[in-house]
């Protein structure tokens, strides 16, 4: 799990044009794994439809 977090930050950090990974690319890309994570626990509970 810490090393898709740590490409995702790697993505983010590029698309905003940084040579390194901040903390701020960091904490969205926790952010945006976290959000994932209850998508996908919804949808098997069955509360969420597929998209």
């Amino acid at each position: 799990m810490r090393t898709k977090i740590i490409r995702l930050a790697r993505t983010i950090a590029d698309l905003a044009g940084t040579g390194d990974i901040t903390d701020e690319a960091l904490w969205k890309a926790l952010t945006f794994r976290r959000m994932n994570e209850g998508r996908k626990e919804r949808n098997v509970e069955g509360t969420m439809p597929d998209t």
